[in-house]
């Protein structure tokens, strides 16, 4: 039996249905760092696609179990970062140092709050690669659920 056949006091007339479980990987990670990024730049940072001339895209790649215990679990997160600049030409020494700045300073913010009080700690930007107008960056950060059951 599924859980949503066992349980349905959403469709009792009358009640508010309230969840027993956090949504973890929005409100305590992709929210803090939306929120990081947002308090650094002066730059739109979306989840959907990119906009004007430049922006942050910011794309959940997985959710990864890394360890279960008796009163929760631990989970890694790791997000796209894409920094865009909206450009034509090739990737020249302005565009690859502008490029390198922006990544460079993302990767200090990241360092300097590797833990966010009540969010994810040991977070850390993995990789980075420069493209014709981008550059990505992958954002690895663990949290620690903790279960009332």
């Amino acid at each position: 039996m599924i859980w949503a056949d066992a349980t349905r006091t959403w469709d009792e007339p009358g009640l508010n249905w309230i969840p027993d479980y956090e949504n973890v990987v929005f409100d305590r990670v992709s929210d803090d760092l939306y929120a990081l990024l947002q308090n650094e730049f002066d730059i739109p940072i979306r989840f959907d696609q990119h906009v004007g001339n430049q922006s942050f895209l910011v794309t959940l790649v997985e959710d990864r179990l890394e360890n279960v215990f008796s009163t929760g679990q631990i989970r890694e997160y790791i997000f796209d970062i894409n920094y865009e600049l909206a450009t034509k030409g090739s990737l020249d020494k302005n565009k690859i140092k502008q490029l390198t700045n922006v990544v460079e300073r993302v990767k200090r913010l990241m360092h300097n709050n590797i833990n966010v009080n009540g969010g994810f700690y040991g977070g850390r930007i993995l990789n980075s690669t420069l493209q014709q107008n981008n550059a990505i960056m992958q954002f690895s950060c663990f949290f620690g659920e903790v279960s009332s059951n």
